[in-house]
Parts: structure tokens; C-alpha cells; sequence
């Protein structure tokens, strides 16, 4: 009996170092697995980060302009703050008829100048002077309410574009507010108006 017991000891012996190789085996893969998913990481973030650092440049910048058209038809700031196409895109609404109006680069100098002209009316797009409160978005679309301007103009909408909303500082209704979007194109990386559609909450 002493000599089985004595003869068991080794094998007990054997069959723990193996167990023990087993568990720092499967220890070393787990850590190789997570520093894999690590260097997965490491690697994607590299490329997301500069696109997504480029999309907020870019909608920084159309908020800019948005603002600054804003600034030059309130009489706030120069004309020559804006980067304009050549013929700029004045438009109406649908529910207000849709009118359109192609007017040039250098006859918007002129803030009266912006204006449409439908087949019953005049519409300026020169805000009026006691509707202070400004709010902008960039790829939406205000009436009132901030929306899509699919639903206003398709067309315009595959565009960069920045939703604008001006109201006093304390507006009564929705009547009480100045509805426009402003379109651009991106030259050299800057943006540049080419279309304003102006919208009401009633017409």
C-alpha cells in the first residue's frame, strides 16, 4: 500500500503541469485575440476620425456663410463678406407659388434687389429689422418647425444647404417668423450661394 501511494505522487505531479500549461496557453491567446482587436481599432480610427474631423469642417463652414447672408441682408455687414455665384437662385415656396426669380452676382450689391417676384406678389427676402433671434441648421429645412427641404424643394435638397429661422425674441406665434434656406456649392473647399428658397408658415 505505501508503494502505490508513493508511486502516485509523480503522476499527480504530471497532470497539474499540464493543467497548468493548458491555462497559460489559453491565456496567451486570449491576450493575443484582445491585442488583435485592439490593433483592429487602432488602425480604423485613424481613418474614421479625419473623415468625420472633414464633415464638421464642412458644415461649420455652411453655417458660416448661412450666417453672414443673414448678417449682409439685416445691413450688419459688406457685401463683399459673401462668396455668391455668379447668378444666384431666388425661390418661393411652393405653397407661396413657386416663383423663381435668376438674378446676378452684382445686382445682390443692392439689398432691394432681393426679391421675387410672383404673379400676384412681391416677396423681399430682406428680413424684417425686429426679428433678432437667430437659429440656423445645417441640411434642414425651417418653417417655423425645422423639417426636410425635400418637402419644399427635391431638388434643392440633394445640395449643401443650412435651414434659417429669424423671429423676435419673443414671437407670439409662428406667424412671428423668417423662414429661408440657403444653397450652396463647395469651390476649393469654401461654400458659395447659389439658391435661397424662402418659405412662410402661411401663405
Amino acid at each position: 500500500m505505501k508503494l502505490l501511494m508513493w508511486s502516485a505522487a509523480p503522476l499527480v505531479g504530471v497532470l497539474l503541469a499540464c493543467s497548468d500549461r493548458q491555462s497559460s496557453a489559453r491565456d496567451s491567446l486570449a491576450a493575443s485575440d484582445t491585442g488583435g482587436a485592439a490593433a483592429k481599432r487602432s488602425l480604423a480610427t485613424p481613418t474614421a476620425r479625419p473623415a468625420a474631423d472633414s464633415n464638421a469642417r464642412a458644415d461649420a463652414a455652411l453655417e458660416r456663410a448661412a450666417r453672414q447672408t443673414v448678417r449682409f441682408l439685416r445691413g450688419e455687414s459688406p457685401f463683399d463678406s459673401l462668396a455668391l455665384a455668379d447668378m444666384v437662385e431666388l425661390r418661393i415656396a411652393p405653397e407661396g407659388g413657386g416663383a423663381v426669380s435668376m438674378v446676378s452676382r452684382d445686382a445682390l450689391r443692392d439689398r432691394s434687389a432681393w426679391i421675387v417676384a410672383g404673379s400676384q406678389r412681391r416677396f423681399s427676402l430682406v428680413p424684417p429689422a425686429s426679428y433678432s433671434t437667430l437659429s440656423t441648421k445645417v441640411s434642414r429645412h425651417f418653417n417655423c418647425q425645422e423639417q426636410d427641404l425635400s418637402t419644399r424643394a427635391p431638388d434643392l435638397a440633394v445640395r449643401p444647404h443650412v435651414g434659417v429661422r429669424l423671429q423676435p425674441v419673443s414671437p407670439e406665434s409662428c406667424l412671428q417668423s423668417w423662414n429661408a434656406t440657403f444653397v450652396f456649392k463647395m469651390v476649393a473647399g469654401s461654400p458659395q450661394l447659389t439658391a435661397i428658397l424662402y418659405d412662410q408658415w402661411e401663405w
